[in-house]
């Protein structure tokens, strides 16, 4: 997405679906929604999570904290979308993993089913 100008463009949208499509290989269903609907929201979460952490830590420490905060919170879209974005910046398995198994202090023993649901075909993809 073009940050640089405030409005949001069919570009933008297109760009920004298509990083999803290239990177996760499907588009998160908030994505669709706020396309849709709220364009403009889209674009200020991208930008917010675009350099939320460009200069302070690695790309990969995003989705690695998020997974975790998204299995705390028993969220199956986020831990997913999460999973697959590990797995393009190249979080190792077992990272991913222990964002899981450190996120169950939280959230109980059930959160490791929701993570099995929601991303264990990624997981299985990085054995």
């Amino acid at each position: 997405m073009d940050h640089a100008a405030r409005e949001t463009s069919a570009e933008d949208i297109d760009r920004v679906q298509e990083w999803y499509r290239r990177t996760l290989g499907e588009i998160p269903r908030y994505v669709r929604f706020l396309a849709t609907h709220r364009p403009g929201l889209l674009k200020a979460y991208r930008d917010r999570c675009e350099h939320a952490i460009r200069d302070s830590l690695r790309a990969q420490m995003l989705p690695w904290m998020l997974l975790r905060y998204n299995l705390t919170r028993c969220l199956c879209e986020g831990i997913r979308e999460n999973a697959l974005l590990g797995r393009a910046l190249g979080v190792a398995r077992e990272q991913l993993l222990d964002a899981i198994c450190y996120g169950v202090l939280h959230a109980a023993a059930d959160a490791l089913g929701i993570a099995e649901e929601a991303a264990g075909d990624v997981l299985a993809s990085l054995e």
